[in-house]
């Protein structure tokens, strides 16, 4: 459960993570603001649903499923099967 917490915390990380990087300094907060109010709600879910169907320490397996298609969806490069059931969300570097 604190495994699908963590992936969870990190896939909104990564988000604002992406949204900081896509957008111009003089609109960064406003921006992102807006950015983050559009995925709430899929945020939200996901959080519920991961919660609904928790899975055991070290077997992620349908939790590294969610994040990475997640990932995927918001047009990330993704690594999947590393170490486990890792999950890594390459945003690129400017």
């Amino acid at each position: 459960m604190k495994i699908q917490i963590k992936l969870f915390s990190i896939g909104l990380l990564l988000c604002t993570v992406i949204s900081c990087k896509e957008f111009e300094k003089n609109n960064s907060h406003q921006e992102i603001e807006k950015y983050t109010n559009e995925i709430f709600d899929s945020l939200v879910n996901i959080k519920r649903d991961l919660h609904m169907n928790p899975e055991l320490s070290g077997n992620e397996i349908r939790t590294s499923k969610i994040v990475a298609d997640y990932l995927l969806g918001l047009g990330l490069e993704v690594k999947t099967d590393v170490s486990g059931n890792t999950v890594i969300g390459n945003i690129g570097r400017e």
